[in-house]
C-alpha cells in the first residue's frame, strides 16, 4: 500500500540522535560526574542571550570549523573515560553515541546551547553538512574527514555538536533543563534548512557502521540530491577504502565487470 507523502521534514524523519534499536554499540553509558571541557569552550557565565536566541532560531549558524571539530574530538579521546571505553569496547568500537553521552552532554548540561555555539566567538553559517549515523567509530570517522582534506577553517554542520543534546538526558533523569528540547529544535527544521542552504554534503563511510543502515541518513542524502547545485560527496575511512578495493577486486575476479 502506498504511503502518503509527509508534509514536512520533521514528519519524514525519526528524532535526530536516537539510538537504533537492537544495536549494542548505541547503548548509552553513564556520563562522568566531572569532565574537563575542550580548550576554547565558553563557560556557563559566558553564555548570553544572543547565543540562546541563535540556538532557538538560526540553525545554519550552529556550525564549527573543522579545526574546532578536531579540537573537540581529540580532547575527548585524551580523557580517562574515553580510554576506559577503549579498553571495554575496543579502540575502533568507541562511537559518536559514546562521545555524546560521556562528553557533549556533561559539557553542555544547563548551558542552553550546543557545542557549536560554545566553541565560537562569532557565529557564521555552515558551508558543508556532514551526514553520519552516530554509530560510526570515532577513529574511523576522524580518519575519513582527514583523508577527505577539509581545510581547517571550513565551516561544517555536524548534528552532534550543532543541536543542544543535554535536555534528553535531564528528561530521562527526571530533572528540569533550561535548554531547548530536541523536538523544539526540530520544529525549526534545522536539517531541511541546512540542506537547502549549503552547496556540499559529505557522507561519512566507515566499516564500524553502515551509514545507509540508518533511515535518517538515507533521507537526508536523498533530500540533498534533490537540491539544484548541491554536491553530495563521500569521505571514506582507510578501512572502508580497503574493504571497497577488496570487493571490486573480487568482483573483477568473478567476471562481474564484463
Amino acid at each position: 500500500e502506498a504511503r502518503p507523502e509527509p508534509a514536512s521534514l520533521e514528519e519524514k524523519l525519526p528524532e535526530a540522535g536516537e539510538a537504533t534499536p537492537g544495536t549494542n554499540n548505541n547503548e548509552a553509558t553513564d556520563p562522568p560526574s566531572e569532565c574537563d571541557p575542550p580548550p576554547g569552550m565558553k563557560s556557563r557565565e559566558q553564555v548570553d542571550d544572543d547565543m540562546v536566541r541563535i540556538q532557538t532560531s538560526e540553525p545554519l549558524l550552529w556550525s564549527v570549523t573543522f579545526e574546532q571539530w578536531e579540537t573537540i574530538v581529540n580532547h575527548a579521546k585524551e580523557q580517562p573515560i574515553y580510554k576506559d571505553l577503549e579498553r571495554k569496547k575496543g579502540k575502533e568500537a568507541v562511537n559518536m553515541y559514546d562521545v555524546n553521552n560521556n562528553f557533549v552532554i556533561p559539557w553542555t548540561t544547563g548551558f542552553k546551547v550546543g557545542m557549536a555555539l560554545l566553541m565560537n566567538t562569532k557565529y557564521e553559517p555552515a558551508k558543508i553538512m556532514l551526514s553520519h549515523c552516530w554509530a560510526e567509530g570515532v577513529q574511523e570517522c576522524q580518519t575519513a574527514l582527514t583523508k577527505y582534506g577539509l581545510e581547517k577553517d571550513t565551516r561544517i554542520w555536524f548534528c552532534l555538536f550543532a543541536n543542544y543534546q543535554a535536555h534528553k538526558k535531564s528528561k530521562k533523569d527526571g530533572w528540569p533543563d533550561p535548554g531547548p528540547t530536541i523536538s523544539e529544535q526540530l520544529e525549526l527544521n534545522p536539517f531541511g534548512r541546512v540542506i537547502t542552504a549549503v552547496k556540499t554534503m559529505i557522507a561519512i563511510h566507515t566499516t564500524t557502521a553502515d551509514l545507509y543502515g540508518r533511515l535518517w541518513c538515507v533521507f537526508e542524502v536523498a533530500e540533498a540530491l534533490k537540491q539544484s547545485g548541491m554536491h553530495v560527496k563521500a569521505a571514506l575511512s582507510s578501512e572502508y577504502s580497503d574493504v571497497l578495493a577488496k570487493r571490486f577486486k573480487h568482483a573483477r575476479y568473478c567476471g562481474m565487470d564484463a
